[in-house]
């Protein structure tokens, strides 16, 4: 697992097939979480062929939760507050596709973005 996360990040990049919860409990559409340097998205692929549910840049307030009841399923708080709760789709084969690689992942994404952005700020009150 950590060779995937390792290979997603060196890309820059990773996308993983996802349930996204669309309104009440029961309905889960399958879906692409796309993770990339800056940002993630999640595409719904169910009636809504394609549609982009969220798009958002990552920002220190971004988190990624696992939830306790359920060993598929996570949350994503994006910088708005506003969680979008996946699930992994599981394939037993495969062990990029499971929910902690995911996770861990987005993770990884989220501190090198925020750490970059603070980075910058840090060097712009050096100087001004």
């Amino acid at each position: 697992m950590l060779r995937e996360i390792e290979k997603s990040v060196s890309l820059g990049c990773a996308s993983f097939e996802v349930f996204v919860l669309n309104g009440t409990r029961d309905a889960w559409e399958p879906g692409i979480l796309d993770v990339k340097k800056s940002g993630y998205s999640i595409k719904v692929n169910g009636p809504n062929n394609g549609v982009v549910v969220v798009n958002d840049k990552y920002a220190i307030t971004t988190v990624v939760d696992l939830a306790a009841e359920d060993l598929l399923q996570f949350c994503i708080v994006g910088p708005e507050g506003v969680e979008q709760y996946l699930c992994a789709y599981c394939d037993e084969t495969d062990v990029r596709c499971s929910r902690d690689a995911i996770v861990l992942t987005m993770r990884l994404f989220i501190k090198r973005a925020v750490d970059k952005e603070l980075g910058k700020k840090k060097k712009r009150g050096l100087f001004f």
